[in-house]
């Protein structure tokens, strides 16, 4: 199922409508807390990645089902084998952006959508 995601295609033009139809969205919700876009960027991102990141190898979860149907470990990017210290994945944490690396387009998409929050923070300053 999300990997229909992944693999759908849109135009560069419908991506970047959506992007923008989800910055403005994103801002207006920011402003009913009572908090910057970028800041609220920053906490939506945090929750969302912490639970999609449960369902990743990289847990230590206890549940049987790890890596079955739910797992969403294809959305982040991880180390190379060859510089862990375990046999176990681990996800990357981009320091520089607080949070974790997605993959693909999903890194891509999440980037635009910084860049286009950003954008909204500075026309509001």
């Amino acid at each position: 199922m999300y990997e229909s995601v992944a693999n759908s295609k849109i135009s560069p033009i419908e991506r970047q409508s959506l992007i923008q139809i989800g910055a403005h969205q994103l801002a207006r919700e920011a402003r009913q807390c009572g908090l910057s876009p970028s800041t609220y960027l920053k906490l939506a991102i945090a929750f969302y990645q912490s639970d999609c990141s449960t369902y990743t190898a990289d847990s230590l979860c206890e549940s049987a089902n790890v890596r079955g149907s739910l797992s969403m470990e294809f959305l982040f990017e991880q180390a190379p084998v060859a510089a862990l210290e375990s046999p176990q994945p681990t996800l990357v944490f981009d320091s520089v952006r607080s949070r974790l690396t997605m993959r693909g387009i999903f890194e891509d998409a999440l980037r635009a959508l910084e860049d286009a929050v950003r954008e909204i923070d500075s026309q509001d300053m």
